[in-house]
């Protein structure tokens, strides 16, 4: 019988504080269900409670000139004690900044988690395959100060889906090796820069 399997982010914020927009993502339960006999059994992925869940920054470096950080938060989580924050600068070029982690080998159903933002209209998901392959989809959000739920379901398709890498051919060959989530500048209100 095949695991089914399903794993949960939360935790995404985008904020103004100040005349500086932040934004945090955390993962709030990261969490991987797992079929066995029948039953889903909750496996932890991470938690953005610990100080460390081996993050990595990118500022899409073939696209020169973006910058942005990543931080640990305690100012609005969605719930426990923290999320994570993440700004963006494209003021001197650039066409995103993510952050991406590897993942456990999942056999990775689908994808949830919580998004706060009313200075960005989209966020990119990337989801690389066992293969090295990497599926990438457009969320788009509804621009709100309240936490919103948005769900993949399928991680070869979805608003402007495009693969490459690997087998390149479209297909989603599990488990899951690795998981980006990006803001571009393009997801930005009215054209900002920041």
């Amino acid at each position: 019988m095949k695991s089914l399997r399903r794993f949960t982010l939360v935790l995404f914020t985008l904020l103004w504080f100040g005349g500086v927009i932040v934004g945090g993502l955390g993962f709030r339960t990261a969490t991987v269900f797992a079929s066995s006999g029948g039953q889903l059994i909750d496996q932890p992925v991470g938690s953005f409670e610990a100080a460390s869940e081996n993050w990595s920054t990118t500022l899409g470096g073939e696209f020169p000139g973006a910058t942005g950080t990543f931080v640990r938060d305690t100012a609005d989580p969605h719930y426990g004690g923290y999320s994570e924050r993440i700004s963006a600068d494209f003021t001197a070029g650039g066409r995103y900044v993510g952050i991406s982690r590897g993942l456990p080998s999942l056999d990775a159903q689908e994808l949830d988690f919580w998004i706060k933002s009313a200075d960005i209209n989209q966020i990119e998901v990337r989801m690389i395959d066992n293969t090295g392959q990497t599926h990438q989809q457009r969320i788009n959000l509804t621009s709100t100060p309240d936490w919103q739920s948005v769900s993949v379901t399928k991680f070869n398709g979805g608003t402007d889906y495009t693969h490459f890498g690997g087998t390149n051919d479209g297909v989603w060959h599990g488990p899951a090796k690795q998981i980006w989530l990006i803001i571009e500048s393009r997801s930005i209100v009215g054209g900002g820069k920041t």
